[in-house]
């Protein structure tokens, strides 16, 4: 089953492809983003792309309202000061009304404005100085200067605004089967919209999962095989107004590919085989989708998770047999994955799922066995780890999804039936707030949305 997360109560549509692997949200084209401003949980609305709808699904959104200029008033208390907006969502959604957003200032304020222009259909009314409106297109996080003008002066406030389209499309594979699941995404809560199962067209069996191109034109699925047979991964070209999948074509890939990641620039795919350990690199044609042979290299007993640098230096190979993380440099010419420069192991339990951040400074990893996530500083030179800190988590923390925005850190516990939700320092990488929400039984995967603000949460 797949299940939507918020209120403590679950989204659930039955009839995945079975059993189901990986859940997979396809987002709208990414956007370039500034810098991240300050996080705040609180309950939003998000929309499927134009359609409005109201939505009860609890997420996270930003609040970015931090004190920037001060009163130029000379006087003595003719000029307004402490201008700030506690409730100011900067994470919006095209075609959802925004919550308005009330100023709270003392003095007295005549005139209000804001810089530079705001998205389209937003509004600052000059008078009462309140955020509103409806936004209709797509709009990278921009800065925003909004001027509180008196008698004696002014002040101003910087506030952090973001229009994100909404997720369309969620996707699940069925590795016994050899079926995809493609829902559309709505935004009332039970509103999973079951679209078509499809056979993945793939003449070898066990799809593991889906990884979307960063144009999302393409998709690419690694299927394992059935036991002492070759693996391989098969390229799609996937119909935006539908979201289906179409069949490219198949390249070889060792035997049990497990996982497969993409290269920042989507370039390159970053295969892993669980059977013969081994690590694939395959070159992306970004015209066509389809993949051609690099090489392949070696890597420690039973790899299963992978992880690659965002500045595309290093990758990571998480293995649940040698209960390591080896670490092989991208050759820059190429693309392709090096052979392993270095096997970390200084911990006592294997280690169960790994991610990095936006800006490759710090590596997340838990443990399973002692119920542990510890945070590591990645030297930038050669990707090695070095631990700087460690915290206790609910029983079973087999996974773990990053937020872009580098703010929350999901782990899922599937012993305790729980979604552990860190708060993270972006500027540190630790944990300065956790919370918990209750499960279905077995969780096994967490996916956020492109904006961060939705997890998506798999149950076996």
């Amino acid at each position: 089953q797949a299940s939507c997360w918020g209120t403590r109560r679950a989204l659930t549509t039955r009839g995945l492809a079975h059993p189901p692997r990986l859940l997979t949200v396809r987002p709208v084209p990414p956007t370039v983003f500034m810098a991240p401003p300050t996080m705040y949980p609180l309950s939003f609305a998000e929309s499927l792309s134009g359609v409005l709808r109201p939505l009860v699904w609890t997420a996270v959104v930003l609040l970015a309202g931090c004190h920037s200029g001060g009163n130029s008033n000379s006087g003595s208390n003719s000029g307004p000061a402490g201008l700030s907006y506690p409730d100011h969502q900067a994470r919006q959604f095209v075609n959802l009304p925004m919550g308005p957003s009330f100023p709270t200032y003392s003095g007295t304020v005549d005139s209000w404005s804001i810089t530079p222009s705001l998205p389209q259909g937003l509004t600052l009314d000059s008078q009462s100085g309140v955020l509103s409106g409806t936004p209709t297109s797509v709009s990278p996080e921009t800065p925003f200067v909004v001027s509180a003008t008196g008698p004696g002066g002014s002040t101003q406030v910087n506030l952090n605004l973001r229009v994100h389209d909404a997720p369309r499309f969620l996707y699940s594979t069925g590795f016994q089967d050899t079926d995809l699941s493609t829902y559309a995404i709505g935004v009332f809560e039970n509103d999973l919209g079951f679209g078509p199962i499809q056979t993945t067209g793939a003449l070898t069996p066990g799809p593991e999962q889906i990884v979307f191109h960063p144009g999302n034109d393409f998709a690419f699925v690694p299927n394992r095989g059935l036991p002492g047979m070759s693996g391989s991964v098969s390229s799609y070209s996937v119909l935006s107004s539908s979201g289906l999948l179409s069949h490219l074509g198949e390249v070889a890939c060792g035997r049990g590919p497990r996982r497969l990641i993409l290269d920042p620039g989507g370039n390159t795919a970053f295969v892993v085989t669980h059977e013969d350990n081994r690590l694939y690199s395959y070159a992306i044609d970004s015209a066509t989708g389809q993949l051609s042979y690099l090489g392949d290299v070696l890597t420690n007993t039973g790899p299963t998770q992978i992880a690659v640098d965002p500045l595309g230096r290093f990758v990571y190979v998480l293995h649940d047999q040698s209960a390591d993380v080896t670490i092989h440099p991208i050759d820059p010419l190429t693309g392709a994955a090096g052979p392993m420069s270095q096997a970390i192991n200084y911990w006592v339990a294997p280690p169960s799922d790994l991610a990095v951040n936006s800006t490759g400074t710090v590596v997340y990893i838990v443990f399973a066995g002692d119920n542990s996530l510890q945070t590591f500083r990645v030297d930038p030179v050669d990707g090695s780890l070095t631990s700087y800190s460690l915290i206790t988590l609910p029983d079973g923390p087999r996974s773990i999804a990053l937020s872009p925005y580098d703010d929350f850190l999901y782990v899922v516990c599937e012993e305790d039936d729980l979604l552990e939700i860190l708060k993270l320092d972006p500027s540190t990488g630790l944990v300065s707030q956790s919370s918990t929400v209750p499960t279905s039984h077995c969780p096994t995967r967490a996916t956020p949305t492109v904006s961060g603000l939705l997890p998506l949460l798999l149950a076996a």
